[in-house]
């Protein structure tokens, strides 16, 4: 098997090598014409923006910020729903949660009630979530995107989240 360049590799048609000795140039065929088709592509701005994440250290800051804001437990939020039937004259305690859900986190940057979202950037399909960024920057408001959901699950106690937000 003779070495072959860039160039003559794209002139080659991955189906006319069909012999096992010649499996690894087809996948070398294959990788070289599938990286030159995506670079060829051109990728809108707004899904592009999902290409670039938060880094490692950036997602330990925030997580270490939502884990001061977890959302309550079932058990916690009876027991504070019990000892405020119970003392009706104590003021009813403020405290701000991590909110989740694209419905719910929408509404709350119409309003101008959050200072940070997150997105997931593995959303399927990724029409869902495309227009948050576009709303945070139009309200001013700080946003992120994360690798997966699962790390946005993470952050508000769920398995999987592609929204999440702290409210002010």
């Amino acid at each position: 098997m003779a070495k072959y360049s860039t160039d003559n590799i794209m002139k080659i048609n991955p189906k006319w090598l069909a012999k096992k000795s010649e499996a690894g140039l087809r996948t070398q065929v294959i990788e070289q014409k599938k990286q030159a088709l995506l670079k060829a592509l051109k990728i809108p701005p707004a899904i592009n923006q999902f290409n670039t994440h938060l880094s490692e250290s950036e997602y330990d800051q925030t997580l270490k910020l939502f884990k001061l804001h977890q959302p309550e437990t079932r058990k916690e939020r009876k027991e504070r729903i019990y000892k405020m039937k119970q003392q009706k004259d104590i003021k009813k305690e403020e405290r701000n949660f991590a909110k989740k859900g694209l419905k719910h986190v929408t509404k709350l940057i119409e309003e101008n009630k959050v200072d940070l979202v997150l997105l997931a950037a593995d959303v399927d399909p990724i029409e869902l979530i495309l227009f948050v960024p576009s709303l945070c920057v139009k309200k001013g408001i700080s946003y992120g995107i994360v690798e997966n959901q699962q790390l946005i699950g993470r952050l508000v106690g769920t398995k999987k989240a592609s929204v999440a937000a702290l409210k002010k």
